[in-house]
């Protein structure tokens, strides 16, 4: 595996892996974490207070034969990497530029003039994905206009009822919360503004005119406003692929935003 990061540490925020994503990772092997967690439910609420959508999820695991796991983006990764164990490579500082496509297998360059040859090339190397542009050629990724702010809070002084995650929706804003398996609370702001300007909509902006629960709202600013947040950035999509024949047999592209 070549990982573009110098060294691998705890980044990111949280994240809510859904049933069909959780049997993946079983199917692969990847063992769930120790820890008890049922996500029961789901609510969208307006500013004004009324629940536009209200799902029941604890029933997941019954229906789909696997719960949602809203988890860190740290502890996924200890989990990924405990399962594929110590005799695995694991190259980083890696930054992959181009492939090439050879009788033996694809050939992949990395940055620093290094490369690889192996018998087929997954790129999962994220929305501004290389191997996707080379192979593709689909142009960039479309900025949707809207900013994010993510960041992570502890929960013990926030009345949120036991496995609730709420999504507030405000005047060009939401902002959302989700409790994670080891105690904390992920929240995430976001607020309208043209590319790359951000930090003019700071969170508190879009927190107070979300609508959302003032003692919840009032502790996740807390942190954001000493740094503890992510953010802020701006959101990207791209196109879906559509099924079409390639010549290319040994190349599959993942794009993961995370």
């Amino acid at each position: 595996m070549l990982e573009r990061a110098p060294v691998l540490r705890e980044i990111g925020a949280g994240l809510t892996i859904w049933p069909n994503g959780v049997t993946a990772l079983q199917l692969l092997g990847v063992s769930r974490p120790k820890t008890p967690f049922v996500l029961r439910t789901l609510k969208i609420v307006t500013r004004e207070g009324q629940v536009l959508l209200a799902r029941e999820c604890s029933g997941f695991e019954a229906r789909y034969g696997a719960p949602a796991l809203p988890i860190h983006r740290a502890e996924l990764h200890q989990m990924l990497l405990s399962t594929v164990g110590e005799d695995a490579e694991i190259v980083l500082g890696a930054e992959v530029t181009r492939f090439e496509q050879r009788a033996d297998g694809v050939r992949v360059q990395a940055a620093d003039g290094r490369s690889w040859t192996a018998g087929a090339l997954v790129g999962a190397d994220g929305i501004h994905s290389r191997v996707r542009e080379q192979l593709l050629g689909d142009g960039p990724p479309r900025y949707t206009g809207v900013t994010v702010w993510r960041g992570v809070t502890a929960a013990e002084s926030l009345r949120i009822p036991e496995g609730e995650a709420h999504t507030y929706l405000g005047d060009g804003g939401e902002f959302g919360f989700m409790p994670m398996l080891d105690g904390r609370v992920y929240w995430y702001a976001t607020k309208q503004a043209p590319a790359g300007q951000g930090a003019e909509h700071f969170p508190p902006r879009s927190l107070r005119a979300s609508g959302a629960e003032p003692s919840l709202r009032e502790v996740a600013i807390q942190p954001a406003l000493g740094g503890g947040h992510l953010g802020p950035a701006d959101v990207h999509v791209r196109a879906r692929l559509r099924r079409r024949a390639l010549r290319l047999e040994q190349v599959l592209v993942r794009d993961l935003q995370i």
